[in-house]
């Protein structure tokens, strides 16, 4: 099976329905080009007022919507960040601890240098961060 399971009930797209997804995206990608527009005009503010190197910018979006692909999550990341990691994320940044009833991880361990591991046991797998979560809709 080389094609996504949703592809059995959907079928191949009509030409009417490519034309409008084309579109769509078209239309996505060029309100992208406004967005990269703004972060470059914060980027070039930091700059010019010194604080760049004490500044974080947090750019976060969301994969809501299909544009044709159904390959949501396997093969685009090995670890999967979600938003409830944000406010660890922040807290990891500020050196205050994550209270024990939040949900989320600091992304700062991610990013952290792997420590090597032990070289008589090559074929020990690292830890993993998170490999599944819940979606929930009401």
């Amino acid at each position: 099976m080389d094609k996504h399971w949703i592809m059995k009930y959907t079928g191949p797209m009509r030409p009417i329905h490519m034309e409008f997804t084309n579109f769509l995206h078209r239309k996505r990608l060029q309100t992208l080009m406004s967005v990269d527009d703004s972060v470059q005009k914060v980027y070039e503010m930091l700059v010019e007022t010194g604080e760049l190197d004490n500044t974080y910018v947090i750019y976060t979006a969301d994969h809501g919507y299909h544009i044709g692909q159904f390959g949501l999550v396997k093969g685009k990341n090995p670890h999967l960040v979600l938003n409830i990691d944000l406010a660890p994320s922040i807290l990891h940044i500020a050196g205050l601890d994550t209270p024990p009833d939040m949900d989320g991880k600091s992304i700062f361990k991610l990013l952290e240098q792997e420590k090597t591991g032990n070289r008589f046991k090559p074929n020990r797998k690292p830890k993993v961060w998170r490999d599944t979560f819940l979606v929930e809709r009401g």
